[in-house]
Formats: C-alpha cells, structure tokens, sequence
C-alpha cells in the first residue's frame, strides 16, 4: 500500500471557498465499494484556499490486473464547513489508465447547503450507456449518451494518474462527467530544484459552466513533483487557480 497525507494552502468571501472547492472536484468525486483483492494506493490530503484550511480530501485506488477502482471523498471542514456543509462522494471503476482507460461505472453524490446533485453513468465499451442525473434540471445536452461519440475516460480515473509517481508530465486527456466534456493536458516538465512541474489547464470543451463559476472556461493547473536525481517523482502539491482564488493541496508524510 502506498499512502500519503495532504495540507494545503481560502478567500475572505463566504462564497468563494466553497466555489473553489467545486471547481476542484472538476477533478474529483467520491465513496466507497467493495472490490476484488489487488494493489491498492491511499493518498490523503487537506485543501485550503488562499492559504485559509477549507477541507479534506481522500483518494483511493485500487487495482487487479487492469482492472481499476478509485474512489474519492471529501468534505469542507473548519467554520466554513459547518456554515456550507458540503461534502462529495464518488466512484469510478473500469480498465486500463489514465487517458486511456475505459470506464465500467462513474458516479458521484455531491451534497452543499440547499443542493445536492446525484449522478451515475453505465459504460460500454468505454463509451455511455445510460446517464442517471438528479436533480433533471441539472440535465445537459451532453447527459445523452447519443451526444458523446467516442469513449472518455471519467473525472476520478484521471485525478488518480497524477498522484503516481512518474518522471514526465501525465499525458492530456478529455474527460466526461455527464454533464460536460473537459480537456486538461500539461507542457513538458520544468526542472526545480528539487524535482519538476507541469503547469498546465483544465478546460471545458462542451457543456455548462461551473456553478459557482461562470464564465470562466478554463482554469490554470500546476502539479509539483519531488524527485531525487535520476529517480521518479511524487506528487508534492496541485495548484488550482478559480478566478481570483489559488486551491492548493499539498503532500505530508503519513502519521
């Protein structure tokens, strides 16, 4: 087992955390089933926001030949998170990696102050067979499977390809969450002195703005890497810019 902690680095606004926080789980979503015993990676995390402590976040993998299910939970924490009271849950599973995999299954129960969505998304061939999205009003052009013409890896199966340890930046890949269909990729690394970076976006391509960010179609990502010399690197910190506010979630050895 691989296992990893994360703190991170919130805005003066009521809002604006809470916005933050949903533009990371563009990235993410969460909770737990049981799987087939396999190689299985835990990484832990706290957010923040504009440096002020937001919430926690858990990615778990867990793989069997090709076969992979990861699974993400997270909650907003702190004063913030007993005024918002927003928590996320989601699961994907399927085959292959990253870009490349196909999903089987990728649904997700996202639950803030006087909201909740709920979304679940069967696969076949890597492609949509059958989206399920409550509220309906929360519905797209994009939540018919006729709409999306090619298979899309989900949301979670690319979130977990970062966190692997790796000595180049991870390749670019569009995903599908039922709702719209996103893009991120990243330029070639850039050395560091202790490791390199990857400063690339997340992009939506097709379907709604963010909620609690409209207008804004793409979002800045840096992701840095430790790495001795010659060696892989790990995951030390995301950087999320939304807006005006900078997400940040970095890395700290397990207890």
């Amino acid at each position: 087992m691989v296992a990893g902690t994360f703190r991170t680095t919130l805005p003066s606004a009521a809002f604006r955390p809470m916005r933050s926080l949903l533009c990371l789980a563009l990235l993410a979503a969460f909770f737990p089933l049981p799987a087939p015993a396999g190689e299985v990676a835990l990484w832990r995390m706290k957010i923040a926001v504009d440096g002020i402590p937001f919430g926690e976040m858990t990615v778990r993998e867990r793989r069997r030949g090709a076969r992979y299910e990861v699974q993400v939970q997270g909650r907003a924490s702190e004063l913030i998170g007993f005024f918002l009271r927003a928590r996320y849950r989601g699961v994907s599973t399927g085959r292959g990696r990253g870009g490349a995999a196909r999903p089987r299954l990728f649904a997700y129960d996202m639950h803030r102050i006087f909201r909740q969505r709920q979304v679940r998304i069967a696969y076949a061939g890597g492609r949509p067979v059958r989206v399920a999205i409550s509220p309906r009003s929360d519905r797209s052009p994009l939540s018919t499977p006729d709409a999306v013409l090619r298979a899309r890896p989900d949301p979670l199966v690319v979130l977990a390809e970062l966190f692997h340890p790796r000595t180049r930046c991870p390749e670019a890949a569009e995903m599908y969450d039922g709702r719209r269909i996103a893009r991120i990729a990243f330029a070639p690394p850039e050395t560091t002195s202790d490791g390199f970076l990857c400063r690339g976006s997340y992009v939506i391509l097709r379907g709604p703005d963010h909620s609690l960010r409209p207008g804004q179609r793409v979002f800045p990502l840096t992701l840095r890497y430790r790495a001795p010399p010659g060696g892989a690197g790990t995951l030390a910190r995301i950087e999320l810019r939304s807006g005006r506010d900078m997400v940040t979630l970095t890395p700290e050895a397990a207890p």
